[in-house]
């Protein structure tokens, strides 16, 4: 992405994160990049100019085009996933609609799309910038995806540990992995749309990333029990809110996939090399590894990125179990397809030590395909994998 760009997004997107603070304020404006392109802010009246100029290079174009093909690919993949539980006419209309586009996908059929969009949204049609707004998509496709690559990022000097520092406490982000332990002071709060974690000490809420809505109900459930004893979940690093308002639920269907599974033995699972090249389990009596190598990887810069659940149990007790994010260069993803020893960088999202928490709950499910299926994207390979599970140990 161009330097010029960039540049200007950090600044927008401290914006943006500033605007979230005020979300419960008379202060806050809602979609941040949105309404200040309604009202012709010069920032991004600016980036909508560059944009234009660049979009004489083919190669940008190309780029372009294909961020909005991951777009909606992404799109048919969860209203596909939607149907099967909620085969409403909205989510019908949109796959169809998502699915139209996605097979007729050129940089011009884009703009005409924008356009069309631009037709039936009653913010942009009662103003003049019709004819920008396609160049607008654009600029959100690209702040997007500069935000995705922001996502993995870390400053050990953030607004959240600075807040902390100016109100004299440790907030101990110290440990390995840059989470935040919860003990009695913080209060988890699960929401659809975004997490929060509650400080009771000093009144504030502070955003959490990188775990589903579904792990941390389950999580917070088994903490509030004390099946789980240290919980570590990792934070966003923005100024914490002073108050919380919660975001409108998202509109979900029953995803949980592993309906009418039973518990395997766990002294029965056996270890897989190599499964389609893309699930790998690996056993050694005392700890399970699962990770997810997928074809339609995801990338963070020149990195591919892969997912673990990592657990350790006695008995028929987990007594640790984490989820991380792996980043391999090209050259050890190419190892780690034949080799699973091959390492790679992690970022953890969450971590549970020193408890004791039951393969099977007391409802019947089964824990590790709870957190399995918060994560991994293909479930169709962990349904197929446990089911040959149960096969051998009936």
């Amino acid at each position: 992405m161009f330097q010029e760009l960039k540049n200007i997004f950090e600044e927008i997107l401290q914006a943006e994160n500033d605007n979230l603070v005020d979300i419960c304020s008379h202060n806050y404006k809602g979609n941040y990049l949105k309404n200040a392109f309604l009202e012709s802010d010069e920032k991004i009246v600016n980036l909508i100019s560059i944009i234009e100029t660049k979009i004489k290079d083919d190669k940008f174009k190309n780029y372009l085009t294909s961020l909005e093909r991951a777009k909606y690919k992404n799109e048919v993949k969860i209203r596909e996933e939607e149907i099967k539980y909620n085969p409403s006419f909205r989510n019908i209309s949109f796959l169809k609609t998502y699915k139209e586009r996605l097979d007729n996908l050129s940089f011009d059929s884009m703009m005409n799309n924008f356009l069309s969009d631009a037709e039936i949204d009653s913010e942009i049609t009662t103003t003049n910038l019709k004819e920008k707004y396609p160049f607008f998509c654009l600029l959100k496709l690209l702040f997007d995806a500069f935000k995705m690559n922001k996502r993995f990022d870390f400053e050990k000097e953030n607004n959240l540990t600075k807040f902390y520092r100016d109100n004299k406490i440790d907030l101990n982000l110290k440990n390995q992995y840059e989470l935040i332990k919860i003990d009695d002071n913080f209060e988890i709060i699960p929401n659809n749309s975004l997490s929060y974690i509650l400080d009771n000490k000093l009144s504030v809420y502070i955003s959490l990333r990188e775990i589903s809505y579904e792990v941390l109900v389950l999580l917070n459930k088994l903490k509030v029990k004390n099946i789980i004893t240290d919980l570590f979940l990792r934070p966003d690093y923005s100024t914490p809110m002073k108050s919380l308002c919660m975001m409108e639920e998202l509109e979900r269907g029953n995803i949980f996939s592993f309906d009418g599974l039973k518990s395997p033995e766990v002294s029965k699972l056996f270890s897989v090399d190599n499964y389609k090249n893309c699930l790998w389990i690996n056993i050694d009596g005392k700890n399970i590894t699962f990770e997810e190598l997928c074809d339609d990887f995801d990338n963070h810069g020149e990195s591919i990125i892969t997912q673990v659940v990592h657990l350790e149990y006695k008995g028929n007790f987990i007594n640790h179990i984490d989820h991380e994010y792996i980043f391999y260069t090209a050259d050890e993803y190419d190892k780690r397809c034949t080799d699973y020893k091959q390492q790679g960088k992690k970022f953890k999202t969450f971590k549970v030590d020193n408890s004791s928490i039951p393969f099977t709950l007391e409802n019947g499910d089964f824990f590790l395909y709870r957190i399995l299926d918060g994560y991994f994207k293909h479930k169709d390979l962990l349904i197929e994998y446990f089911q040959n599970v149960l096969k051998t140990t009936e």
